[in-house]
């Protein structure tokens, strides 16, 4: 009963990272937009350490299931948050491959977005 609920906190917190991962760029006042771009950045590097997954993923999954998965993001029994989460919202049915370069697409634009309006700010 705890773990599942502990499990769907943790869902809910990701749900709340992503959000304003792909909106903060807009609303995030200037003196504050370079430690978004820096969380930006920490997160592609957790995503590309050893086991090429979200540690929140992988801290839902131990809650929901009662083990820490550790297998590689591109096996297909891996722990997955995104492309179970935009297949469901759009209807639509991507693959791992199709659903990780969408995410670092996205993830990617918004740092992008962010980094040309701190560079707008200072004139550079």
């Amino acid at each position: 009963m705890i773990n599942e609920i502990v499990a769907n906190t943790v869902k809910y917190i990701h749900y709340i990272l992503i959000a304003y991962v792909l909106t903060g760029y807009l609303y995030t006042p200037i003196s504050y937009l370079k430690y978004y771009l820096l969380f930006i950045i920490l997160i592609f590097l957790d995503w590309n350490d050893f086991d090429g997954q979200c540690t929140l993923t992988g801290i839902e999954h131990y809650f929901r299931f009662g083990t820490w998965d550790t297998r590689p993001a591109e096996k297909e029994e891996a722990p997955e948050f995104f492309r179970p989460t935009i297949n469901k919202l759009f209807n639509i049915n991507l693959n791992r491959d199709e659903a990780s370069r969408l995410n670092y697409f996205l993830f990617m634009g918004s740092f992008l977005v962010g980094f040309i309006r701190l560079l707008k700010h200072y004139k550079i």
